[in-house]
């Protein structure tokens, strides 16, 4: 239908931004800023193990997702407060005492990651029950290509931003602080397209406590060996 294809695009609209921004706010951005402040080498490893403990919050969100049912609501309104968060993090460096700077840094991510987790547990149901399942695998490859591809080529362009910052402004810092800044922009702007994404209605299930529902698919087999492969995976890439 037309309002599925208008979601469609939207949701592609979404994951390009969503992309972008990440790229913005993180890696090697995010270890450089840290580091201008004087951050150790134990905040950094921190700093990188927020996102990952955020997402724990997922689990009790489930229950906030089955009782509220709406997806699109809750997505929408945690991914905008998250977004304030960036602008609070390139506030740091100006509005900060040198002292507190980095509980601010790390207080902010923590913000970041811990809200948009909350909300990120509505949106994959959200996106299932919204994209046909005869299209489903292609069309994620697709969004997933377009935004790995923009992310790509905004962390080679602002590579060039803040070495030509650095050469005509000082101090150094201000040049992630002006790339996080934009990354909120970029944020927002997904928000915005994530407005506009239709949201089909959520079926109706039996009701079921947070234990339930978590034990449910550890019992299919093929389930736990997904759980350990991904386990093992992101314990490896990471540390790497």
């Amino acid at each position: 239908s037309a309002e599925v294809a208008r979601g469609l695009r939207m949701l592609l609209l979404d994951g390009v931004c969503s992309q972008v921004m990440l790229v913005l706010c993180g890696g090697a951005f995010l270890t450089a800023y840290a580091l201008l402040m004087g951050a150790s080498n134990k905040l950094i490893g921190l700093l990188f193990a927020i996102p990952w403990a955020a997402q724990m919050l997922q689990l009790p969100s489930t229950l906030l997702v089955d009782r509220i049912g709406l997806r699109k609501a809750l997505v929408v309104a945690h991914a905008a407060a998250s977004r304030v968060a960036l602008l609070a993090m390139a506030a740091v460096p100006w509005l900060v005492p040198a002292p507190h700077r980095l509980i601010v840094l790390v207080a902010s991510l923590s913000f970041f990651w811990g809200v948009g987790a909350v909300g990120g547990c509505g949106f994959n149901p959200w996106v299932r029950d919204l994209v046909p399942e005869r299209v489903r695998g292609r069309y994620l490859a697709k969004r997933l290509a377009a935004a790995v591809a923009a992310g790509a080529i905004v962390s080679v362009l602002g590579g060039v931003g803040v070495d030509a910052y650095k050469v005509r402004v000082t101090p150094e810092i201000g040049a992630y602080s002006i790339l996080l800044v934009v990354a909120a922009a970029v944020g927002f702007l997904g928000v915005e397209f994530l407005s506009r994404t239709p949201e089909p209605r959520m079926k109706a299930r039996a009701e079921s406590g947070l234990r339930a529902s978590l034990a449910r698919p550890v019992r299919d087999p093929n389930f736990r060996r997904l759980l350990f492969f991904l386990g093992t995976w992101y314990f490896s890439a990471n540390l790497a």
